[in-house]
């Protein structure tokens, strides 16, 4: 069904290709998981696969029809058949203009017009971020009723295993394909890298023994021409004469021997497999104050007949990590947006207190000039890429060679990062993150996670991730029917 040969893709003035030498076949029925760390290539080979890009190199044959959902759209056919409004219906997704509905009621819309079509394959990128339990359940077990062939990028490592047939990683700038869920994949790709280290020690000690014996040949070829020319054998007769003789028989045999050394020397070379870096995020200290950082009074939020908060009074205490969590559209973005001073109430009042410092990391990550580089977004401001931002960036994942990539060129997962890093290096008072772990690969869910328990600042984030909640919450927060109550039982009532 898709053939694909030898692809390569490099970014315009890139001085190295993405990915290179993907080369494998999707049969008709098959569901693939795409997967590997943030900045890989996986958006941009499901776009070479579908058509939307040309490879820079490599072929793709297909005769295939595709239907495409995004991770992130900004706009959306307006219309709806009636399968598309029936699904909906069941999603609760409200009758509403597009562009008010929420990061997962978006998707779900997407999702509804991709599945309500007839096609060969069904391609979906990042297809459970931002949408709800039982979205998710639906979708699954849709998945697994098909005969359709599937496309899945994700990070969700549940999802993946529970779907797919075949796991493509992009790994290391290149392609390693198993048949088999992620868990089959990951364990295929730990074998093959301790075969990749035992082959690289061998070669490296192989190496080391015929640099020895060319120096061996060296040192005997020297003495031979040294006994030839010594003073010693002046008064024997011949002796310099045989010396001469076996120096220069010498010389011919270490050069054969020579060139068959660097033949294999040569022939046997074998490069040190990349070690794969471990992602850490670092946070600074924080003021000790514990009055609340925000205050409300009788808070509504109402986009045109909507309303998504009615009439909120609370405090918002400093020092804790509060998981705001809810079904789609129930408000967790506009409970951020009006912490972080974006949005203000409709009615009522949201009062920061004084000289606290807000960043927020939002949903999908947006820059006023994304033709900014890296470097050039981390030096606006008072900072500059002096040995702080360096060991952070490396934490993170983010080496020299993507410090000179345009923003807009940036997966969303290093979008996320790189907001981030900002707000780390501005040592901001309180965090605001909506949906942190959408983008980020499964490293860097795991490092994220670790961070924010050490830290002794403020964080507040709205997630479906189950398990980012129980791990890092100390205090969990449900948003339903324009109300906001804390819980001790985040998902036993869902």
């Amino acid at each position: 069904m898709i053939q694909c040969t030898n692809l390569q893709w490099m970014w315009d003035d890139a001085s190295t290709p993405l990915f290179d030498n993907v080369t494998g076949t999707i049969k008709r029925g098959d569901r693939v998981g795409i997967i590997g760390r943030n900045g890989a290539g996986k958006s941009t080979l499901l776009q070479l696969l579908i058509g939307e890009r040309q490879p820079t190199s490599g072929t793709i044959q297909t005769d295939a029809s595709f239907a495409y959902v995004a991770g992130h759209a900004t706009d959306h056919e307006p219309t709806f058949s009636k399968r598309e409004v029936a699904l909906l219906e069941a999603w609760h997704v409200p009758d509403a203009p597009y562009d008010t509905l929420s990061g997962g009621e978006q998707l779900k819309a997407r999702l509804a017009t991709a599945c309500s079509v007839q096609r060969d394959v069904y391609v979906l990128d990042e297809p459970t971020n931002h949408i709800d339990r039982a979205t998710k359940a639906w979708l699954t077990s849709f998945i697994r009723a098909s005969e359709a062939t599937w496309l899945i990028v994700s990070h969700d490592r549940t999802f993946l295993n529970d779907v797919t047939t075949v796991t493509w990683g992009l790994v290391d700038g290149t392609g390693f394909i198993v048949n088999g869920p992620y868990d089959v994949w990951e364990e295929a790709f730990s074998r093959k890298r301790a075969d990749d280290f035992a082959q690289y020690e061998a070669n490296e000690a192989l190496r080391a023994e015929t640099e020895r014996q060319m120096k061996a040949l060296s040192d005997w070829s020297a003495n031979m021409h040294a006994q030839s020319t010594s003073n010693v054998y002046e008064k024997q007769m011949g002796a310099k004469e045989h010396y001469r003789v076996k120096a220069k028989r010498a010389d011919r045999q270490v050069k054969s021997k020579r060139k068959r050394l660097e033949r294999t020397l040569d022939r046997e070379r074998i490069e040190r497999p990349a070690r794969l870096h471990d992602v850490s995020f670092s946070l600074p200290a924080t003021p000790k104050s514990k009055r609340p950082f925000s205050e409300w009074r009788d808070v509504t939020v109402q986009y045109g007949n909507r309303t998504v908060l009615d009439r909120v009074s609370m405090t918002w205490p400093r020092r804790e990590k509060i998981a705001l969590i809810g079904n789609n559209g129930a408000g967790k973005t506009t409970v951020l947006d009006v912490l972080s001073g974006t949005l203000p109430p409709t009615e009522g009042s949201a009062t920061t207190a004084p000289n606290v410092s807000i960043g927020y990391v939002s949903q999908h990550p947006t820059f006023l000039d994304e033709t900014l580089t890296v470097r050039d977004f981390v030096e606006t401001g008072d900072h500059s890429l002096d040995a702080e931002a360096h060991q952070q960036l490396f934490h993170l994942g983010l080496f020299p060679d993507r410090w000179d990539v345009p923003l807009h060129a940036c997966s969303y997962g290093e979008r996320t990062k790189i907001s981030f890093l900002r707000y780390v290096l501005d040592a901001v008072d309180v965090l605001l993150f909506d949906e942190p772990t959408n983008h980020l690969d499964l490293p860097s869910r795991e490092a994220l996670a670790r961070a924010l328990l050490s830290y002794d600042g403020t964080v507040v984030f709205a997630t479906h991730d189950e398990s980012f909640v129980r791990d890092v919450a100390t205090d969990v927060y449900r948003i339903e029917q324009a109300s906001i109550r804390l819980t001790d039982d985040p998902f036993g009532d869902e």
